[in-house]
């Protein structure tokens, strides 16, 4: 994204591998997810400074990774810049790789469901995906919208995919 928006690449790649630098830290409670973004920034600042970046670079770092969460940085820093931004969109479009549609199925025990459950999970899924296609104005840069909707389509297309076979016969048959 960086080099297709002509952004700042060290500030967004460093970022995008800071931002939850804090799950170092067992989380306690619902609120320490919640600043789990703030804290991380706080975690990375002692080691922002010792790397060869403008102050600048620094404050966009820092105020990317805070606010990757819910959009607040909880600090005085300054606006964030279009740089700050694409860390909290690296963040979200990695939520939706192939590898996290994988993770997602073994999270939810997609194969330990029936094939009627595992029919209606797909379904499920498909509906709160065609959701999603319309949030892709929230992105910063035209290459994160751009990056959403391919992976939003992607993962809707291995649901479809998976729900056509399922449906298709021989799977349902041996579950009924």
């Amino acid at each position: 994204m960086s080099e297709k928006e002509n952004l700042d690449k060290d500030v967004v790649v460093i970022g995008a591998l800071l931002h939850d630098i804090s799950y170092a830290i067992e989380f306690e409670s619902k609120e320490d997810w919640e600043n789990h973004g703030r804290n991380s920034a706080k975690i990375s600042e002692d080691f922002l400074n010792e790397l060869n970046l403008t102050e600048n670079q620094k404050e966009e770092i820092l105020l990317g990774i805070a606010s990757h969460v819910d959009g607040n940085p909880g600090m005085d820093r300054g606006e964030l810049s279009i740089n700050a931004l694409t860390i909290s969109d690296s963040d979200n479009l990695d939520r939706f790789d192939i590898y996290r549609t994988f993770e997602s199925l073994s999270y939810h025990k997609f194969y330990d469901k029936t094939v009627k459950e595992q029919i209606n999970y797909l379904k499920e899924r498909l509906e709160s995906r065609e959701k999603l296609l319309g949030v892709e104005e929230e992105f910063a840069t035209v290459t994160a919208k751009a990056m959403w909707r391919k992976r939003i389509e992607k993962q809707m297309q291995t649901y479809e995919d998976l729900l056509t076979q399922l449906e298709g016969g021989y799977y349902f048959l041996q579950d009924n």
